[in-house]
């Protein structure tokens, strides 16, 4: 996903934290008065719950937008496990 956040300056470094964790990478980051607006990229399925997480720590000030940019392959330990749990419920629906 394509994210733009914006915040109060302050703030950059709690966001950056967060947004790490979810596997964020910043591509831009620009300075618009007292505010950073930041362009990253990240995946989807880490992004849920981050417009909580996102008022919590800026104080309610903090915003961001995200849109569809590509679709890519997961991590291998992901779609590992993925696979597996998806081979154990086709082999207990063949039991039955």
């Amino acid at each position: 996903m394509n994210l733009q956040v914006q915040i109060p300056g302050e703030f950059q470094g709690q966001v950056i934290g967060a947004l790490s964790k979810r596997r964020g990478v910043v591509m831009n980051s620009t300075s618009i008065d007292e505010n950073i607006v930041m362009d990253m990229e990240a995946p989807l399925g880490d992004m849920f719950g981050f417009s909580t997480e996102l008022r919590s720590l800026t104080q309610g000030k903090g915003e961001f937008a995200k849109e569809y940019l590509e679709h890519r392959g997961g991590p291998k330990n992901t779609v590992a496990r993925v696979a597996e749990e998806h081979q154990q419920r086709k082999d207990e629906l063949g039991k039955k």
